[in-house]
């Protein structure tokens, strides 16, 4: 065996940029397994499944062998917790391998069995509170939701306040408080405002210098249109814009509304206090300040070389040494997971188009629109368009009516 090519990254010197690059790791439990499961030799994806098969069992689900390269890889490798190499063997085959750098060994594995720890004691998975990595941008998912936490631990806000105090789009904060809405960790109260379809009337400031308007930099043309076309009427909302306008996405007039409430060119019309209450409150409920303070400001610690990097050395020494532990440990994690993962979770191609086909013998000349909410699918004509490509489903249309129908 020789070491053909050894590729490494440094791993972040800032708290900012550690504290990132960690929660892209540990939220999801197979990473999290990955990353103990790595030492100084190096592994290559199916010996890293053999090892997280030989210490879970038969018995457990694990992913196909490629995954893990792609945790190394996507996710290990870039932020410097494990080094990359390729191993020229004996029979000349050549194999990406992967083994832990003196970063991953000093932060990575003691935070990687902490948050085995925390979710086996919680009963939870840390893709409940986390969610996914979409990209390697700054404002991943992962960091993204503890800045919400963060923000919300100052006092209630509304959903606005955390896009301009975050400089976040209302997507993302619309699908952290919706998760944290149903784990317990905020209570949001969405009279008036729901996630990315608000209702509230912005109001133009007529004294405001029109030609000083500063554009939203991703939307610059339309935040022109939008000011104009609020300036004409005076005052609107986000779903009469977006008709006005030819139907634009109501998240794009959202945003662009936000960004001229805070640089001054309009105002929400006061509609806070209605029966009694304030609209659209976010409030940081105690499971979500426990968290902050039993897990986030901890791993923020370690990171920072503090004592609880000792404490968590400590944990990892004593779990990799009880094997009944950890395999206990990471039969839970696999489950926590396994539990809420749409990937995993997935039903296959062929039983979805079976339930498709059964419905429409039933039901036959349903439209799109009636199969697609009767069966609770998201993307019908992924399963609908084969189907009907392979003959066994027949269409036909009545002017812009489009009926389907089981070809028997």
């Amino acid at each position: 065996m020789e070491v053909l090519d050894h590729r490494e990254k440094e791993f972040p010197k800032d708290l900012e940029g550690r504290l990132n690059a960690v929660l892209n790791v540990v939220n999801t439990e197979f990473k999290t397994l990955t990353l103990l499961h790595l030492d100084d030799y190096p592994a290559s994806c199916s010996e890293i499944k053999s090892r997280i098969r030989e210490n879970v069992g038969v018995q457990i689900y694990l992913p196909h062998e490629s995954s893990f390269g792609k945790y190394c890889n996507q996710s290990l490798f870039p932020i410097g917790t494990v080094a990359e190499e390729d191993i020229v063997y004996e029979d000349k085959r050549i194999i990406t391998s992967y083994k832990l750098t003196e970063a991953g060994k000093k932060y990575g594995r003691p935070i990687a069995a902490f948050t085995l720890d925390y979710g086996f004691k919680n009963d939870l998975s840390m893709l409940s509170i986390l969610g996914v990595t979409h990209s390697n941008r700054e404002k991943r998912s992962p960091s993204s939701r503890i800045k919400i936490l963060e923000k919300l631990r100052e006092g209630d806000l509304r959903v606005t306040d955390l896009m301009m105090a975050l400089n976040l789009e209302d997507s993302t904060i619309s699908l952290a408080l919706n998760t944290f809405n149903k784990i317990g960790f905020v209570n949001f109260d969405s009279f008036g405002e729901t996630f990315g379809k608000g209702r509230f009337k912005y109001i133009w400031i007529e004294d405001k210098d029109y030609n000083k308007l500063v554009p939203l930099y991703r939307y610059s043309k339309l935040t022109y249109k939008i000011a104009e076309k609020l300036k004409e009427l005076g005052k609107s909302d986000c779903h009469e814009l977006s008709i006005s306008l030819g139907n634009i996405h109501i998240n794009m007039i959202s945003s662009i509304l936000s960004h001229l409430e805070k640089h001054g060119f309009t105002r929400r019309e006061d509609i806070r206090w209605k029966a009694g209450k304030v609209l659209s409150k976010i409030a940081l409920l105690d499971k979500g300040k426990k968290f902050l303070d039993n897990y986030i400001y901890l791993i923020k610690d370690v990171l920072n070389d503090g004592i609880r990097l000792k404490e968590m050395n400590s944990l990892h020494e004593k779990l990799v040494l009880d094997v009944d532990r950890l395999r206990k440990y990471s039969i839970k994690a696999v489950n926590n997971y396994k539990r809420i993962s749409p990937h995993v979770n997935q039903k296959p191609v062929e039983e979805t188009q079976e339930k498709i086909i059964k419905y429409l013998k039933i039901n036959p000349g349903k439209r799109a629109c009636e199969i697609k909410k009767d069966i609770s699918l998201k993307n019908l004509h992924s399963y609908l368009t084969p189907l009907f490509n392979l003959g066994k489903v027949t269409k036909t249309r009545d002017g812009k009516v489009v009926r389907y129908y089981v070809n028997e």
